[in-house]
């Protein structure tokens, strides 16, 4: 297992992030001391940075469109992680393990068993009620199932809708 050239500590390959430059493919920094240093470079560079985003907000709105249009699920993965990181949960869920409870779920909602193209993650235990952000408590629901449970428990749920 390689060791983050900053913090030192011995860390899994897909704690690091990608470096296509790396003959590795990975950082030699892992992901939070990565972050870390992301968010010093940013505050000791703000003029740069705004100047640079404004300069190429066009083309960075297009290429952030197209990427998020060519890959939904890993879309999803991280927009789920970004969501679980700014609440403080703990937990991960990587894009290998949402593809599998898709698999599991024959890509079809948990819920009412339509097979719809672009499932969301549902925590079957809500975050707010105190549900990880775990594969084991997530389930792919369709957006009318998913939105109406909200942070409702199945029980409390199902109560409302009569399932």
């Amino acid at each position: 297992m390689p060791v983050c050239s900053k913090c030192g500590i011995q860390k899994t390959f897909d704690q690091f992030p990608v470096d296509k430059s790396r003959s590795t493919g990975r950082s030699p920094r892992c992901t939070t001391c990565s972050r870390v240093a992301s968010k010093v470079y940013d505050a000791t560079h703000k003029k740069q940075r705004k100047r640079y985003n404004k300069k190429h907000a066009e083309h960075n709105a297009a290429v952030g469109k197209a990427w998020r249009e060519a890959h939904p699920e890993q879309n999803r993965v991280l927009h789920e992680q970004y969501r679980a990181r700014v609440n403080e949960v703990e937990g991960e869920v990587t894009l290998e393990e949402w593809m599998e409870i898709l698999e599991e779920h024959e890509f079809t909602c948990h819920y009412c068993k339509q097979v719809i193209d672009g499932l969301t993650m549902d925590h079957v235990i809500p975050i707010s009620k105190g549900g990880r952000h775990e594969a084991d408590n997530i389930v792919p629901a369709c957006l009318s199932c998913n939105s109406s449970k909200g942070a409702k428990t199945l029980e409390e749920w199902k109560g409302i809708v009569g399932r």
